[in-house]
């Protein structure tokens, strides 16, 4: 798998192993999120792993998953949690991860508006979509201008 530059200090891997059509974006360590979400943060299981994950100062990437995820809480989480895994060893193989990683998973609802991009900030990169489960996600990356000294 290629990991590409991206936008504000992050850097991009389309369609990473058991996730077609999916995205990750890898931060640097470091790198800490802040998450505000309009809506039910119950309205998808792979919405409200984010948002349990986003608490930990330690976020190192963003899975944008593209299928239509589950109705079961349950297969849901297994379902974020295998592509945690994904990004986890992505970083571990291709980027040289140091420190803890934690890893946001988001189904953007790719039907009501274009696939989200990150946008640079003055700190790092934010994204902005609607999610499949009907809560608008506003997601804030802050990036250390030190990647690993944080």
């Amino acid at each position: 798998m290629n990991v590409a530059p991206g936008v504000g200090g992050l850097a991009c891997a389309d369609e990473p192993t058991g996730m077609a059509g999916g995205r990750i974006w890898c931060a640097p360590s470091g790198t800490t999120a802040r998450l505000e979400i309009d809506g039910d943060p119950e309205s998808a299981p792979d919405l409200l792993w984010s948002a349990r994950c986003a608490e930990i100062p330690a976020t190192r990437a963003v899975v944008l998953l593209a299928d239509e995820g589950f109705d079961d809480v349950s297969a849901g989480f297994e379902h974020a949690h295998r592509a945690a895994e994904a990004a986890a060893d992505l970083l571990t193989t291709e980027v040289a991860a140091v420190g803890p990683i934690e890893v946001l998973v988001f189904r953007p609802d790719a039907e009501a508006e274009p696939w989200p991009e990150p946008a640079a900030t003055d700190t790092g990169a934010e994204f902005r979509f609607r999610h499949r489960g009907g809560a608008t996600v506003h997601l804030t990356l802050t990036i250390p201008t030190d990647p690993g000294g944080a």
